[in-house]
């Protein structure tokens, strides 16, 4: 019994670990620290998961090119992902 307990939970744990690892690539804002409330990151994370499934829905590429995205490090897109996260979150 404890064999296949622990069988399933390792087979559970890289399944979260990939589908976590999917969305640091798709949504860049996950790969810091999140200095917010934890209702606001609570809010952030299942909006993450709705975003992720609503894109596997309508087939779109799971993993991103990072060099694709907007950089997030400079000034204006902190100021900006910080000011959408307010309005939003």
């Amino acid at each position: 019994m404890r064999v296949e307990y622990n069988r399933r939970q390792i087979r559970t744990r890289n399944i979260v670990e990939r589908t976590i690892g999917m969305w640091k690539r798709k949504f860049t804002g996950l790969t810091t620290k999140l200095r917010y409330p934890p209702e606001k990151v609570g809010a952030m994370i299942v909006v993450c998961a709705v975003l992720h499934n609503r894109a596997i829905d309508h087939k779109e590429p799971i993993d991103y090119d990072p060099d694709l995205l907007p950089a997030h490090n400079n000034a204006s897109g902190v100021a900006a992902r910080n000011a959408f996260i307010e309005n939003y979150f």
